[in-house]
């Protein structure tokens, strides 16, 4: 996987595709699997780490939750950031650790989703702008942004 390489793990199909959509049309090269426990395989079977994680945390939580304990565990997949997509308010503060630096609020806007992306990872592969993405999932709601800093 290139250093610009993002892990979405969603299962609603849509909100999947919509979402990896967008993230491509930014340059990333984007894995999208539908299970926490799909992400694990891709994480310890891949030789080279995504620059980021983004997981809807409620597809099912305990599976996603020890996805996140696994990772937080294992130093080769300690230092990849994770964002938390959740329809559950201050959820963050339930799962905050040191790899948990954004909680975007369900439903997402696909403009804050890639505006977070590309300011914890940069540009993507090709610097390739995209057309922006204006639709909201589902439409007509928005999204509240919780960042925090990356510690090593």
């Amino acid at each position: 996987m290139p250093s610009k390489t993002i892990l979405l793990v969603v299962d609603d199909p849509e909100m999947r595709d919509a979402l990896a959509e967008a993230l491509w049309q930014d340059g990333f090269q984007v894995v999208a699997v539908t299970r926490a426990r799909e992400a694990l395989e891709v994480l310890v079977h891949e030789a080279a780490r995504p620059a980021l994680i983004v997981i809807d945390l409620m597809q099912p939580a305990a599976e996603a939750l020890r996805l996140l304990a696994r990772q937080a565990a294992d130093p080769a997949l300690s230092t990849i950031p994770v964002v938390v997509l959740s329809a559950v308010n201050r959820l963050g503060d339930q799962i905050a650790g040191p790899l948990l630096v954004a909680v975007l609020a369900k439903p997402v806007r696909l403009r804050t989703l890639r505006s977070v992306v590309g300011r914890l990872v940069g540009a993507g592969e090709d610097d390739l702008p995209g057309e922006p993405t204006e639709r909201t999932l589902p439409p007509s709601a928005t999204a509240t942004v919780r960042m925090r800093a990356i510690t090593p």
